[in-house]
């Protein structure tokens, strides 16, 4: 679940590629990157998140790999519900849960369809 959950976070674009970006920023990087600016970076001097103060660890290029990856997980997601919709008894949070899920998949499957429409076709 927490693989496809990651297509809900920043989306990041510039002519390097697409990045998803996670987490807050250091504050006075960002400050110091942004304090200088009074119109927009020409395209060799855009900042990349990590210029803007986000680690590492928080930025994932967006790329078929990852997307592919990410919709292997929504299947899954998907396969748990549909198990969960066939008629048996459920209870009052387990119907609750369920239309959690349900809807976060929904979600989560637009933002993922809307990203491949951006990702550059290889």
């Amino acid at each position: 679940m927490d693989l496809a959950r990651q297509i809900t976070d920043r989306v990041f674009i510039s002519r390097n590629g697409i990045y998803l970006v996670s987490g807050s920023p250091d504050f006075q990087k960002l400050r110091s990157c942004l304090a200088d600016l009074t119109e927009p970076p020409q395209d060799s001097a855009v900042p990349t998140p990590l210029d803007l103060g986000f680690h590492p660890s928080g930025i994932i290029p967006m790329n078929n790999e990852n997307l592919s990856a990410w919709g292997r997980g929504l299947q899954k997601w998907r396969k748990i519900i549909d198990d969960y919709e066939k008629p048996k008894a459920k209870t009052s949070e387990r119907r609750q849960k369920f239309q959690q899920w349900k809807d976060e998949v929904e979600r989560i499957s637009h933002n993922l369809e809307m990203t491949l429409g951006y990702l550059p076709q290889i």
